[in-house]
């Protein structure tokens, strides 16, 4: 199994969204966000890297990277996939996931992780920091500290042998794309 962990792009000022009344749950992506997101989408698609499952947090700088990434993924994928997805309700390829909330302790959507069908072999998940990277860290080496900075529309690519085997120690580091690579 391959898990893809990817911070939400670039999203409003936090004070400026207060100023405007807006909750930080509510934020929106920025155009950077945007365009970074859309690189990663295209990098993942050059690199021919399917997802087959997409979960995002709640919060809607998640979602809305989370949605630009499925459309990029999954309109611009073959032919005969994009007809298979067609057939199904784009909102039902997002799955919105409160165990990704940023208080949620990160090892919480591990048991959402295990209950998935077997033939679901790469997820990408869409949170936040240090969320993301806590949980990286655990599944990498069991720590509690994060010794990974996952960047705003930054991905990692963690290799699980087995769906049972999400536990500290259970993860090897395929690879982790910064956003200034693009």
């Amino acid at each position: 199994m391959h898990l893809y962990l990817i911070r939400h792009g670039d999203a409003e000022d936090v004070e400026l969204a207060k100023q405007r009344g807006v909750p930080d749950a509510d934020r929106s992506l920025t155009e950077k966000g945007i365009k970074r997101n859309e690189k990663i989408a295209l990098w993942l698609l050059d690199n021919e890297i399917n997802i087959n499952r997409i979960i995002s947090s709640p919060y809607r700088r998640a979602q809305e990277t989370a949605t630009q990434l499925r459309d990029f993924l999954f309109s611009l994928e073959s032919e005969e996939r994009y007809k298979k997805q067609k057939k199904r309700d784009s909102n039902e390829l997002i799955e919105v996931r409160k165990e990704l909330l940023p208080s949620a302790p990160p090892q919480a959507i591990l048991e959402v992780l295990k209950q998935q069908n077997k033939n679901i072999d790469r997820t990408l998940i869409v949170g936040h920091e240090p969320h993301l990277s806590l949980l990286a860290s655990w599944l990498l080496a069991g720590s509690s500290q994060s010794f990974i900075h996952l960047k705003k529309s930054g991905c990692i690519c963690l290799r699980i042998e087995n769906i049972n085997e999400l536990k500290a120690h259970g993860a090897i580091l395929e690879w982790h794309i910064h956003p200034k690579y693009f």
